[in-house]
């Protein structure tokens, strides 16, 4: 005879677990349906609140959490966990004080609750309470001196105030406690990649998808490496992953688009700043590079729509000014452009940038007295500046200032003898200004050498070449600039090599 066994109702205790069961594998919403069928059955249930309210957390509902934590306190008045998880969320939804009050309470029901300091001392963080923060690691350092969580959020607040070598050697602690501690790899590998150590950064961002394949920040981070290190493909790769696992993670989609801009891909870019400016409409940055992109494209009133937005965002964001200004100066608006330029230096007066921007431009202007002294502001700030010294010395052989002209040309070259243009104008000067053939000479042949594509410095020496007499070097130099593209080599030939 074969017996029926009837399976017993379940109890509020059941549902419980078995919504801990569901979390633990990662269905939340399965997890809040056994946690509200506990309440349904008891609704004095405090875990079970304090249970669902974990649960809305991770689905990001933060209010309806904190409503559930707040109700298992109601039920629990002694419920230290329930303090903590509310503080955690209060203090996510910036209620700062609120946050304080909870975790003090919860430390009062058990003084030794370390996760509690630590919460704490992140909110003091954000606080700018340093000096609260440190005492309240250090407390649950003192309770317990293996706890790498405690390590990695010390390492955190090293790192936020720039102290990176402190917060590298708290992260090699943290790793050194929990070996699979994936968050302190990824905060390590960003300092090694700070450092240039690409090839340490990746093996840190490796080591943390090899413990979670799915980690779409440890991916993005990786590109942002390999970017660095060179490696574009791998670059692409790392992006397109991170966007795989997570289509709304902003910050991919900015750096694929920063990379295909450098791939001269500015369609592709568009799209990804595009993106990006979608998920999150505060995103300067992506402003900015897509107003740069938009330039590339030559929709320079899309740039300055781009660097405006910038503006209305960040009313004192000096860099925005400048690149409208450059917007304009390239639209052809010179007056709009020489006062975003004014107004990026009144916001900065150090940025060298919009001096550099405005001399120039002044230059072209013929402004000279104007871009002289923007130009010699740059060096004053930047004396290691090859182009503003190059171009300052434009600037003075335009004035007929010969003598300081050739030191600012000289200097350029003595900064970077690897300056084409440099070379290029200065024997353009030594042939036109102080009939220094052979010195133009070998400066032609200087800015060839670094470029061997130079067509105009082709066709300026075969012009000294055949007015020193050399014809057949001349007209082998016209021959090249005109295999390079210039059209007006042609002429020359005719005129000369026939």
């Amino acid at each position: 005879m074969v017996l029926a066994l009837s399976a017993g109702a379940q109890t509020p205790e059941d549902y419980y677990r078995s919504g801990l069961a569901k979390d633990s594998l990662g269905d939340y919403n399965g997890a809040m349906k056994d946690f509200t069928k506990a309440l349904e059955l008891n609704p004095q249930f405090s875990r079970a609140y304090n249970g669902r309210g974990l649960m809305k957390s991770r689905l990001k509902d933060y209010e309806g959490a904190i409503s559930d934590f707040s109700k298992a306190i109601e039920l629990n008045p002694k419920y230290e966990v329930a303090y903590n998880n509310r503080g955690l969320y209060r203090h996510m939804l910036g209620d700062h004080k609120g946050a304080l009050e909870d975790y003090g309470k919860a430390l009062a029901l058990d003084p030794k609750f370390i996760k509690v300091y630590v919460n704490r001392a992140n909110a003091k963080d954000d606080m700018k309470d340093d000096k609260g923060a440190l005492e309240d690691y250090n407390k649950a350092l003192e309770l317990d001196p293996k706890d790498a969580d405690t390590w990695y959020n010390l390492g955190v607040f090293k790192s936020k105030r720039g102290d990176d070598s402190s917060a590298f050697a708290i992260y090699n602690k943290a790793l050194e406690l929990d070996p699979g501690f994936v968050l302190a790899y990824v905060n390590r590998g960003f300092i090694k990649d700070s450092r240039k150590d690409f090839k340490g950064a990746i093996e840190d961002y490796s080591k943390a998808i090899g413990l979670n394949p799915r980690y779409s920040k440890a991916y993005n981070n990786r590109g942002v490496t390999r970017n660095n290190a060179g490696d574009c493909s791998g670059a692409m790769e790392d992006y397109n992953r991170a966007i795989e696992l997570n289509p709304d993670y902003a910050d991919a989609y900015y750096n694929r688009g920063n990379l295909k801009d450098d791939q001269q891909d500015y369609r592709g870019a568009l799209l990804d700043f595009n993106k990006a400016i979608e998920l999150n409409p505060q995103y300067i940055n992506a402003y900015n590079n897509r107003g740069n992109t938009k330039e590339s494209l030559k929709d320079y009133d899309g740039a300055i729509d781009d660097f405006t937005k910038i503006i209305e965002l960040n009313p004192q964001y000096a860099a925005a000014y400048n690149n409208r200004g450059l917007a304009k100066n390239r639209k052809g608006d010179y007056p709009g452009a020489l006062n975003d330029y004014g107004k990026a230096i009144e916001l900065d007066p150090d940025y060298t940038g919009a001096y550099y921007n405005r001399a120039y431009l002044k230059y072209q202007l013929k402004d000279l007295k104007g871009a002289l002294e923007d130009y010699n502001k740059v060096i004053t700030l930047n004396p290691q500046s090859d182009q503003a010294y190059c171009n300052r010395g434009r600037t003075k052989w335009k004035m007929n200032d010969d003598k300081g002209a050739l030191e600012d040309f000289n200097k350029a070259i003595e900064l970077n003898p690897q300056f084409v243009l440099a070379y290029y104008v200065r024997a353009l000067f030594k042939n036109s200004s102080i009939e220094d053939d052979k010195g133009a000479l070998e400066d032609f042949t200087k800015a060839i050498e670094l470029k061997p594509d130079f067509a105009e410095a082709y066709f300026e020496r075969a012009r000294v070449r055949i007015f020193t007499g050399d014809k057949d070097g001349g007209c082998s130099d016209l021959k090249r600039a005109g295999e390079l593209g210039m059209k007006e080599a042609a002429g020359k030939i005719k005129e000369y090599c026939q």
